[in-house]
C-alpha cells in the first residue's frame, strides 16, 4: 500500500481499533491489522532529545517496554554520539493509543565510548532580582530537587555585565547546593548606577548543568542623604482672665 494511502487508511479506521498507530507499531502492540495484540495491557515508549528538553522528539521513539517493566532499554540501532541527552517516557494503552503526558524527563551525559558518565540535575524553578543599594543587585532563585534527576553539587551564576547577552562560559559566582533550602540569595558586586544586568542561574552536577532560569535587575548606586529629622515642641499654659 502506498505510504500516503496507508496514512489516510490508518487515520480513518483508527477510532474503530486504535492499535494500528505508529506508537502501537513501535511498541509491538499488534501483529495483524490492529486486531491481535502482542502486549494486551499496553506498554511504554522512550523518547529523547539532544542538549535540551525542548529538543525531545516525540515522533521518533528510541526504545520500548511492556506495561510492567521496571527499566527500558534504547534500541540497539540508535546511535548515541557523545553529548548530553534528555529522555522521556510515555505510556501506550491496550489499544495502541499514546498518553500525551509523561513523568519529568531525565538528563544523561554520554561519553565518547557510549558510556553513561552521569545524570544532569533538574531545572531552577524561578529567579528574580532587585536592587540592593550601593550599585549591587540581589539575585534570588528557587530550586527543589526531584527523584527523577540527579542532585546538584552547586549553582552557577552567570551575567551579561550590562551588555545584553549572558556569558554562560564563565560563572561570576558559585553557590553550594543545600538539601535543607529551596530559596537562595546572592549579592552581586557593584555596577554603575542605572546599569540593567541580566543573570542566569543553573544547577550543576559533576558532569553538567541543568536548565536554568534568568532574571534582570537595575543597579542603584545613588547615595541619598539621610532624611532631616524635625522636632516640634508644643507649649502649654493656663489662660487667665485679666479682668
Amino acid at each position: 500500500m502506498h505510504n500516503d494511502l496507508a496514512g489516510k487508511w490508518i487515520g480513518w479506521w483508527q477510532p474503530l481499533f486504535g492499535g494500528l498507530t505508529p506508537w502501537g507499531l513501535a511498541n509491538g502492540l499488534l501483529l495483524t491489522g490492529g486486531w491481535f495484540w502482542a502486549r494486551v495491557r499496553g506498554g511504554c515508549l522512550l523518547y529523547r532529545g539532544l542538549s535540551t528538553r525542548a529538543a525531545i522528539d516525540y515522533d521518533r521513539p528510541v526504545g520500548a517496554a511492556g506495561h510492567d517493566a521496571t527499566e527500558m532499554l534504547q534500541y540497539d540501532w540508535i546511535e548515541s554520539p557523545a553529548g548530553s541527552y534528555w529522555y522521556a517516557a510515555r505510556t501506550i494503552g491496550p489499544g495502541g493509543l499514546e498518553a500525551r503526558t509523561s513523568p519529568a524527563p531525565i538528563g544523561l551525559v554520554i561519553g565518547q565510548a557510549g558510556e553513561v558518565l552521569g545524570g544532569l540535575p533538574g531545572d531552577v524553578e524561578r529567579a528574580w532580582a532587585q536592587p540592593a543599594g550601593a550599585g549591587r543587585i540581589q539575585v534570588c532563585w528557587r530550586y527543589s530537587p526531584t527523584y527523577e534527576t540527579d542532585r546538584p553539587v552547586e549553582f552557577r551564576i552567570y551575567h551579561d555585565a550590562g551588555g545584553g547577552s549572558i556569558d554562560y562560559e564563565q560563572p561570576v559566582a558559585v553557590m553550594v547546593w543545600d538539601l535543607r533550602r529551596n530559596t537562595y540569595r546572592w549579592l552581586s558586586e557593584p555596577y554603575a548606577d542605572g546599569t540593567r544586568v541580566r543573570f542566569g542561574i543553573r544547577a550543576a552536577s559533576a558532569v553538567g548543568e541543568g536548565l536554568g532560569a534568568e532574571a534582570a535587575g537595575v543597579a542603584d548606586a545613588i547615595v541619598r542623604a539621610a532624611p532631616t529629622t524635625m522636632t516640634i515642641e508644643t507649649m502649654t499654659g493656663e489662660v487667665t482672665d485679666a479682668g
